[in-house]
């Protein structure tokens, strides 16, 4: 009987021993040294950065029953570096567009030929109650008077001359002067006037 007694006590002992080791490694898993709480938020390791620990309670498991612990890689962060203050931005080319000038059209001048006194002709005696008149004169290039005076007139008597000798010159400037003639005739010669104008006046039609 006593024989009995020392076996069951040799295998019941064991058995409790075991259960003993087995409730403290429960009690153990369930409330670990660190007391480290499920509901907190994880800590971050003091490592890389590279993970963090979370803690996720066992599937169906209760408050205060056991939890396992799994590392999930944190996101990488980019960091676009700003560009430097004192970097100079490139102020925008002004572009030139060229403007075409409208064509200047230079006229060639006009060379105008200059005046020429041609050769002198002698127009018709134009005979009056006095005594007869005669007009030497030249055109120019335009057909005007350039040259001109009296070759022959009224000297029959010295009324005549007195009169000539001042009527018969200021004929001759009066000519050139106009060019044609449209010059009026000089008081106290006007029958001198009338054939000296006559006579030059066959010269510039061309009739001399």
């Amino acid at each position: 009987m006593k024989h009995k007694r020392e076996s069951l006590a040799r295998r019941v002992l064991p058995a409790l021993s075991l259960m003993g080791a087995s409730g403290a490694l429960l009690a153990a898993l369930d409330h670990p040294a660190g007391g480290l709480d499920a509901a907190a938020p994880p800590p971050i390791p003091a490592g890389d950065g590279s993970s963090t620990v979370t803690i996720v309670p066992s599937a169906g498991s209760s408050e205060g029953s056991s939890a396992s612990v799994v590392e999930t890689p944190a996101p990488q962060t980019t960091i676009v570096a700003a560009p430097a203050a004192d970097v100079p931005v490139a102020d925008p080319v002004a572009v030139e567009v060229p403007v075409t000038a409208a064509p200047v059209v230079t006229e060639a001048p006009t060379t105008v030929p200059p005046v020429v006194c041609g050769s002198p002709s002698v127009g018709p005696t134009i005979g009056t109650k006095y005594g007869p008149v005669q007009v030497q004169a030249s055109l120019d290039t335009n057909g005007r008077v350039c040259a001109a005076h009296a070759l022959v007139w009224p000297t029959e008597d010295n009324k005549s001359v007195r009169i000539n000798d001042q009527a018969i010159p200021l004929l001759d400037q009066w000519a050139v002067y106009q060019g044609d003639t449209s010059f009026s005739s000089i008081s106290g010669a006007t029958i001198t006037s009338r054939a000296y104008k006559e006579s030059l006046q066959a010269i510039i039609d061309g009739r001399a």
